[in-house]
C-alpha cells in the first residue's frame, strides 16, 4: 500500500514538473516572437524625409535573435554562434 501510495505522488510530481516546463517552455516562445516582431515594426519604420531614398536596415538586434532562431533550429541547442 505504502509503495502504491509512493508511486501516486511521484507520478503527481512529475506530471506537475511536465506542465510547468511546457509552461516555460511557452512563455519563452510567445515572448521571443513578440520580441521579433517589435524589431521588424521598428525596421520598417520610414526614416528618411524629403522623398530622398535611404537603404532598408536591418537592426542589429533583430540580425541576432534570427540567427539564434536559425542556430536553435539548427540543433546547436542554444549556443551562440
Amino acid at each position: 500500500m505504502a509503495t502504491s501510495k509512493i508511486s501516486w505522488i511521484t507520478a503527481g510530481v512529475v506530471s506537475a514538473a511536465a506542465a510547468g516546463v511546457g509552461a516555460v517552455m511557452a512563455y519563452r516562445r510567445r515572448r521571443m516572437q513578440a520580441t521579433e516582431d517589435s524589431y521588424t515594426a521598428l525596421a520598417g519604420l520610414s526614416t528618411h524625409q524629403d522623398g530622398k531614398h535611404k537603404k532598408e536596415r536591418v537592426p542589429r538586434k533583430l540580425k541576432k535573435s534570427r540567427a539564434h532562431a536559425e542556430a536553435l533550429a539548427s540543433g546547436h541547442g542554444g549556443q551562440h554562434w
